[in-house]
């Protein structure tokens, strides 16, 4: 009992609204503040695995690139990795011919694409006298010959 007296004995308890809280949830909410720090300490050990796992994987990848030595040199750097760097052929260019009519040079090559799965887009210029003649750009499809004429 209150010391002043005012409990209202008329009030049902049957009609209090609670807001929609179950005892179920009360309950999971208890026993999720009790767990409170072994979820903090579980995440942390979590971030602190996989730190761990990507600080001595980016160590080994390290150790691989710096033994590997030149870039250009693929023999070692296969036998430790399983994806080469260079995966691509170069393109094969034939010589340039050039065609003289009236007052205008045509100029052709042969360009052969030997990557079957890589398409290939550069930029081009016939030079003569170190003078540029014509320049553009190109697109080669896989595994195909082209070839590349152009007039000035």
């Amino acid at each position: 009992m209150s010391k002043n007296g005012n409990l209202n004995k008329d009030i049902d308890l049957k009609n209090f609204d609670d807001g929609g809280v179950s005892l179920r949830e009360m309950k999971f909410g208890l026993w999720l503040s009790q767990k409170r720090q072994f979820f903090i300490k579980l995440i942390t050990l979590i971030l602190i695995g996989i730190s761990v796992f990507f600080f001595i994987y980016s160590t080994y990848n390290y150790i691989i690139y710096f033994l590997a030595g030149d870039p250009n040199d693929q023999s070692l750097v296969d036998s430790f990795v399983s994806s080469p760097r260079k995966v691509t052929d170069d393109l094969i260019v034939g010589q340039p011919f050039i065609f003289q009519s009236s007052d205008k040079t045509d100029v052709a090559v042969l360009i052969q694409n030997p990557n079957e799965k890589f398409m290939a887009t550069f930029n081009y210029c016939f030079q003569q006298a170190q003078n540029n003649i014509v320049c553009g750009w190109v697109y080669y499809a896989a595994g195909r010959k082209v070839c590349q004429c152009s007039g000035s």
